[in-house]
C-alpha cells in the first residue's frame, strides 16, 4: 500500500495533531511540559521507523509525486534528530515566554512534515507545497515571542523575504513547466535534453528564478539579508531550528532538482553555483568578522558554510554529493550544539560575544562544548568540520577544480580569526569582556548567572550534541559510508 511509503510523514503529522488535542486537555502550567515530551517522543518514533525502511532498503515512488528512496531516508533522519535537539532544547528555555507551547511544538512538527516531503519530492507540484508547508509555520515561529520587538521584525523581514522568493521560484517554474510540458523531474530532464539553450534563452532565466528561490532558503549570498536580523530577533531554539533544519533539507531537494531534472543542463549551472559559492564563502566570512553579536556571528558564518556545500553543487558528481551530505550531518549537529550553550548561558541577555568571558572559569563543561564546537566549524583535526571540509575540498579537487578548494580553504583560515576570538573571551580573563564593553561584564558569582542551575533538559541538549561530535570525530567512516549510500541511491544520469 502507497501509505506505507510515508508511515513517518504520518507518524510526526498525528504527533502535531495530538499535541494540539492535548494542549486543550491540558489546564495547568506545569502540565505544559508533557506536550514538549510528547513532541519528542513522536520525533523519536518516526526515526526508528526511517532507521527501519533504511535496513530493509525500501524504495519505491508513490503518485507520481514523491520518491522514497535510500538518500531520502538519510537527508530524513538528520532532519529528525536536529529537531528533537531543538525540541530538547526548547522544553525549559520556553518555560515562561511563550504562553501557549502547544502551538510552538505544532508548528515545528508541521513544518518538519514539510521539510519531510520536500526532501522526497520528484515533482514541481509536490516540492512547492512541500515548501510553503515548511515556509509558513517558520515566519511564525521566528516571532514566537509576541513580547519581543526583535523577534516580531525578525518575523516580519523573514515573511515578506521569503514570499518574494516563493513568487520569483514559482515563476520561474511555470517558464520549465511551457517549455517542457512536465512537471515530474525525469520528465523534464528527458524533454530539456531536446532542448537547444541558445535557441531558448527563456530556459536559463527560469533556471535563474529557481535557483535565486533556493538561494534564499539556505542564504546564499547575495540572496542572505534576512539571516542576521532573524537570527539575532528570534528566539534561539528557533534560531537553531532555522540555521539547521531548513537548510538541510533545502539542500536536499537542491540536489535532487539539479541531478535529475536539470542534468542535461549542468554545464550552464555549474558555473552559476560556482559564483554563488565563491560569493557565499567570502562575504560570509568576512562580514562575520566584524560582529559582536555571537548570533550575528554565526548567522553570517552559516552563510559562509553554505559556500563551503555549494561547492559540491559545482562540481556535481557522487563524490561530491557525497561529500556535501557528510558535511550536512556534522553541519547540523555543531550548530545545535552551539545555539543550546548560547540559550543555556546567555538567557535574557542581548548575546553579545563578551558576555561569554570567563565562561570557563564559572561552568567547564559549557566552556567544553563551546571550543568543541568551534574548532569543529573551523575544521581543525581531528574534529567532524575537518573530516567533513577534507572531504568536500577532496571533491573539489577531484573534479579537476583545484583552484576552487584552494578559495575555499583560504576562506576556512579566515574564519579562524572569529571563532577563535569565541574562545578568547571564553578562556580569557573576565575583564577582557570588561575593557571592551563595561555593560557586558558577566558577574563572578556563579549563582548571579544562573550557571550552576540550568534545566536538566537544555544541558542534555548540550551533552547529546557534544557527545555525538566526538563519536563522528572518532569514528567518521560509517557516517561517511551512509552519505555515500545516500548519494548512491539517486535516480540520476549523471553517474548511474
Amino acid at each position: 500500500m502507497e501509505f506505507t511509503l510515508i508511515i513517518p510523514e504520518i507518524i510526526v503529522f498525528l504527533t502535531a495533531t495530538a499535541i494540539l488535542i492535548l494542549d486543550l486537555i491540558l489546564q495547568q502550567e506545569k502540565q505544559k511540559k508533557l506536550l514538549g515530551f510528547a513532541a519528542e517522543a513522536g520525533v523519536i518514533l518516526a526515526i526508528a521507523q526511517l532507521v527501519r525502511m533504511f535496513a530493509l532498503g525500501q524504495q519505491a515512488s508513490s503518485w507520481g509525486l514523491l520518491t522514497i528512496d535510500t538518500f531520502g531516508h538519510v537527508i530524513k533522519i538528520i532532519l529528525l534528530v536536529s529537531t528533537g535537539l531543538v525540541i530538547l532544547l526548547s522544553v525549559d528555555y520556553f518555560k515562561t515566554i511563550i504562553s501557549r507551547k502547544g502551538e510552538y511544538y505544532c508548528l515545528i512538527l508541521f513544518s518538519v512534515v514539510g521539510m519531510m516531503f520536500m526532501v522526497s519530492a520528484d515533482n514541481f507540484i509536490s516540492f512547492f507545497l512541500s515548501l510553503q508547508l515548511t515556509s509558513i509555520p517558520l515566519y511564525i515561529l521566528s516571532g514566537i515571542d509576541k513580547n519581543d520587538a526583535r523577534s516580531n521584525e525578525a518575523a516580519y523581514k523573514y515573511l515578506m523575504l521569503g514570499m518574494l522568493a516563493s513568487v520569483v521560484m514559482l515563476y520561474g517554474m511555470t517558464f520549465i513547466y511551457g517549455f517542457t510540458a512536465a512537471a515530474n523531474f525525469e520528465g523534464i530532464a528527458r524533454q530539456l535534453t531536446s532542448l537547444d539553450l541558445h535557441e531558448n534563452p527563456i530556459l536559463l532565466i527560469a533556471m535563474i528564478f529557481i535557483f535565486a528561490g533556493f538561494a534564499f532558503k539556505v542564504a546564499a549570498v547575495p540572496f542572505h539579508f534576512w539571516v542576521p536580523d532573524t537570527y539575532e530577533g528570534a528566539p534561539t531554539p528557533v534560531t537553531s531550528f532555522l540555521a539547521t533544519a531548513p537548510k538541510v533539507a533545502g539542500f536536499a531537494a537542491l540536489i535532487r532538482l539539479l541531478t535529475i531534472a536539470f542534468s542535461p543542463l549542468i554545464a550552464q549551472w555549474r558555473t552559476l553555483f560556482i559564483i554563488l559559492s565563491i560569493l557565499s564563502m567570502s562575504v560570509g566570512n568576512i562580514v562575520a568578522l566584524s560582529q559582536t553579536n555571537i548570533k550575528r556571528m554565526l548567522g553570517f558564518s552559516s552563510v559562509a558554510h553554505v559556500g563551503y556545500i555549494l561547492m559540491a553543487f559545482a562540481i556535481a558528481d557522487q563524490m561530491a554529493v557525497s561529500a556535501a551530505i557528510f558535511y550536512l550531518m556534522i553541519y547540523g549537529i555543531v550548530n545545535i550544539g552551539t545555539f543550546a550553550v548560547i540559550a543555556s548561558v546567555m538567557r535574557g541577555e542581548d548575546h553579545q560575544i563578551q558576555g561569554l568571558a570567563g565562561l570557563s572559569k564559572r561552568s567547564p563543561l559549557m566552556s567544553l562544548s563551546v571550543a568543541v564546537f568551534m574548532i569543529s566549524m573551523i575544521g581543525i583535526p581531528p574534529t567532524p568540520g575537518f573530516w567533513g571540509k577534507f572531504n568536500l575540498f577532496a571533491s573539489v579537487v577531484n573534479g579537476g577544480m583545484t583552484w576552487l578548494a584552494v578559495i575555499g580553504i583560504i576562506n576556512s583560515i579566515i574564519s579562524v580569526y572569529y571563532y577563535i576570538n569565541v574562545l578568547r573571551y571564553v578562556y580569557g580573563d573576565q575583564e577582557i569582556g570588561n575593557q571592551q564593553d563595561k555593560q557586558a561584564r558577566r558577574p563572578a558569582d556563579p549563582a548571579a548567572d544562573g550557571l550552576n542551575n540550568i534545566p536538566c533538559l537544555m544541558r542534555l541538549a548540550v551533552v547529546i550534541s557534544l557527545a555525538l561530535t566526538i563519536i563522528i570525530a572518532t569514528y567518521p567512516q560509517p557516517f561517511i559510508e551512509l552519505a555515500k549510500a545516500a548519494a548512491v541511491a539517486l535516480k540520476t544520469g549523471l553517474w548511474l
